[in-house]
């Protein structure tokens, strides 16, 4: 198990380093709440009136786990409801198959939306939501999700090891690799992520965007929740981020040298 641990970490990290895939198109859309969202909104913010972004963004967490969020979510997924708390909301609701239709078209051998099953696109969701949190995460200066307390387990990249991760490689005839690209397309998804972010709290402040990311956007609000563990690693993501990118290539030359050493070395 160590052994497929550290080859997926290997197998992440050349794609960090080398790849340079196109990422899928992937915009927030700017645009007013719908009488349900309007609705909820306000009831939410009835419910909770303080500041939402609490040092350890306890208020964030009992507004995603109140009753009028659930039922809202209820409402909102009405195929998929009811909902018992946030994390059956992750575990049931995927975003629209073309979401994915570009890594599925680059490394699954898939052409369109429409042949993307439910198990590939519940896969291939939840690693993405593993990678955006690990990237995410890094940038905030946080710890890993999965090192919290209190928060869930994800495999992430890991799947392709477990038996529904081998069948959907088998299946597309991909290689083992594929899933690790995924995050490339998560990086391009937090910067999307985070772009609208800043924008709704320079608009509304920071509570009321909050509210509007529950009620316009719950996948991410999950993100951001599952992800974050205070406000100062959420706030340093948007406004302050580490280069992360810089930190992996430093990791990747202090432990296998740079091209130049590695050419002294071999003179």
């Amino acid at each position: 198990m160590k052994t497929r641990i550290v080859l997926c970490l290997l197998l992440l990290i050349n794609t960090c380093l080398f790849a340079v895939d196109t990422p899928p198109e992937y915009k927030h859309e700017d645009r007013a709440l719908n009488p349900l969202e309007k609705e909820t909104f306000n009831i939410l913010k009835k419910k909770f009136p303080d500041e939402l972004l609490d040092a350890k963004l306890k208020n964030l967490r009992a507004l995603a786990e109140s009753r009028e969020y659930l039922t809202f979510l209820d409402k909102t997924y009405p195929k998929l409801a009811p909902f018992k708390d946030f994390e059956d909301f992750d575990s049931k609701v995927t975003p629209p198959k073309d979401r994915y239709l570009q890594f599925c078209q680059d490394y699954l051998n898939i052409e369109t939306a429409a042949e993307i099953t439910d198990d590939e696109q519940f896969v291939i969701h939840h690693i993405s939501t593993s990678s955006w949190a690990s990237e995410a995460s890094q940038r905030g200066k946080d710890k890993p999700p999965d090192l919290q307390s209190g928060k869930p387990y994800r495999l992430g990249p890991v799947i392709a090891f477990k038996p529904i991760g081998k069948e959907i490689l088998k299946r597309r005839e991909a290689k083992l690799t594929a899933f690790t690209a995924l995050l490339i397309t998560a990086q391009a998804h937090l910067n999307e992520d985070i772009r609208w972010v800043k924008a709704l709290f320079e608009k509304h402040g920071k509570s009321d965007a909050c509210r509007q990311i529950a009620v316009q956007d719950p996948m991410l609000f999950y993100r951001i929740i599952y992800t974050f563990s205070t406000d100062t690693t959420f706030l340093k993501c948007l406004y302050d981020p580490v280069d992360v990118d810089a930190e992996r290539r430093k990791r990747f030359d202090e432990r296998y040298g740079t091209p130049t050493q590695n050419e002294k070395e071999t003179q």
